[in-house]
């Protein structure tokens, strides 16, 4: 049975996003997996500050949630992340913690503290996105982010959904081929 981590990036309630989140868990715990989540618009995270302080021991000296939130991705076989794209990049609370995780590069690059290879050979991760736009490279920025992003948590990133052209709350309903192809990626993570 994996654990996985689901990280909610919108803002917006029925968020498009969020939809696929949901089938996607849905599906993952049907698959035996267990799920926390972790809705990162509502969590206490202030920007790095490029102190580097973290390259000593790997740990951000900042006192707010972002200790709680990196002890549960590293405690998790999986990490799902859904957000809409804003400018064809991750939205700002989501692009915090990511920006926040200096540390774990440290660790991993500067400190040399990597995980053990049979740990880091079980963790996975994916993206849901969702956006809008109809153009076509609107998950370029973000799916470069993402797999540096994956690399410093030590996760391969092995799924993604992209969905374009889907903007009103609650839109993604339309399109019951996507939400379904949401599922299958829950169960992919769950049975790794």
């Amino acid at each position: 049975m994996s654990t996985l981590v689901a990280m909610r990036a919108s803002f917006r309630p029925k968020s498009n996003s969020g939809i696929l989140l949901d089938a996607a868990l849905e599906a993952a715990r049907e698959a035996g997996a267990t799920a926390e989540v972790v809705d990162i618009t509502r969590v206490r995270l202030a920007p790095c500050r490029a102190c580097d302080a973290c390259a000593s021991d790997g740990v951000c000296v900042q006192k707010d949630d972002l200790a709680r939130i990196l002890d549960a991705v590293w405690r998790a076989e999986r990490l799902l992340i859904a957000t809409p794209v804003h400018y064809m990049a991750a939205p700002a609370q989501l692009k915090l913690f990511i920006d926040r995780t200096q540390c774990c590069y440290n660790r991993k690059y500067v400190l040399r503290r990597s995980l053990p290879a049979d740990v880091r050979a079980r963790r996975r991760g994916g993206v849901i996105a969702v956006c809008g736009s109809k153009v076509q490279a609107a998950f370029d920025g973000l799916d470069f982010t993402m797999k540096y992003l994956f690399d410093a948590l030590e996760m391969d990133f092995a799924e993604r959904l992209y969905v374009r052209r889907v903007d009103r709350p609650g839109e993604i309903a339309e399109h019951p081929e996507r939400i379904e192809e949401a599922r299958a990626l829950g169960r992919r993570l769950a049975e790794g």
